[in-house]
């Protein structure tokens, strides 16, 4: 083995093949009677083949077992943990990729009607686009994602909660039992173009992104809801920790879709000019 490309941890090591942008391999070694925390991966879809071994997967909570010969698919934005109930070293083929989640507002051709040719303003309205934008933009991405006018009304609302929100806050019933979304009465624009992060009391994190077109505060995207640490209760499956790689690609994925919105307005205004 190449120790330049491997990652140790306290259940096992990962060694990696190949582990490029848009392709990653690797063996994965869990060593006997460890296990993998739930984590998850945003941004990457992940292909595991059992090569030795015996154990437990799970994904969003749901329970299979781990024998060689056994493929498993975990979609972006899934929870998963992985269990080695056996005496001998569980090992895996892993390969992961990155979901496609680009899309070119620049080549799609949509109906004419959709631009209001008696319309050149650039006053931009949020609310009458959001159901466009979300199939194209937002739903591929798998990531829990809400979207405020700049009036703090939440246009759209993410779907993909990790079961920790959901348990404990029941978040995916309705945005504002969660600590993070709620809207405060005096909301304001945000003071600065950068985004930032905050973290909630059960150790949850979001990233916001304020949405700034022809230098005006239109909006917010808030979401991510990844957590750094460990949860202390082992009885709590329902925790996860997300990988700071997963932390990062998080963070890129927001800053695309930002900027793939604001280019959207930015087309979708030009079109109207000419």
């Amino acid at each position: 083995m190449n120790s330049n490309n491997m990652q140790t941890f306290p259940w096992g090591h990962i060694e990696w093949f190949i582990n490029e942008s848009m392709l990653n391999v690797a063996i994965t070694t869990i060593l006997p009677g460890q296990k993998q925390a739930p984590h998850i991966h945003y941004g990457n879809e992940q292909f595991i083949y059992v090569l030795s071994g015996s154990g437990k997967q799970f994904i969003d909570n749901e329970y299979s077992k781990k024998e060689p010969g056994m493929m498993f698919h975990i979609k972006a934005g899934s929870c998963h943990e992985t269990i080695n109930t056996s005496t001998e070293p569980l090992v895996e083929l892993l390969v992961s990729v990155p979901i496609n989640y680009e899309y070119d507002f620049f080549t799609e051709d949509k109906p004419s009607s959709f631009y209001p040719i008696d319309n050149v303003s650039k006053k931009i309205n949020l609310d009458e686009d959001m159901e466009y934008i979300y199939d194209k933009l937002i739903k591929p991405l798998n990531i829990p994602i809400c979207i405020f006018d700049n009036e703090g009304k939440c246009l759209i609302e993410g779907k993909d909660y990790p079961f920790f929100c959901k348990d404990r806050c029941n978040v995916h019933k309705c945005i504002n039992n969660c600590s993070l979304y709620k809207i405060d009465d005096n909301y304001s624009t945000p003071p600065t173009k950068n985004s930032s992060a905050i973290l909630c009391e059960h150790g949850i994190s979001i990233f916001i992104f304020p949405l700034i077109y022809d230098n005006s505060f239109i909006g917010t995207i808030k979401g991510g809801h990844f957590k750094e640490n460990y949860t202390n209760d082992p009885t709590d499956f329902n925790s996860f920790i997300t990988p700071k790689s997963t932390i990062l690609s998080i963070f890129q994925l927001m800053n695309k879709l930002r900027n793939q919105i604001i280019n959207y307005y930015i087309l979708k205004n030009t079109k109207m000019e000419l």
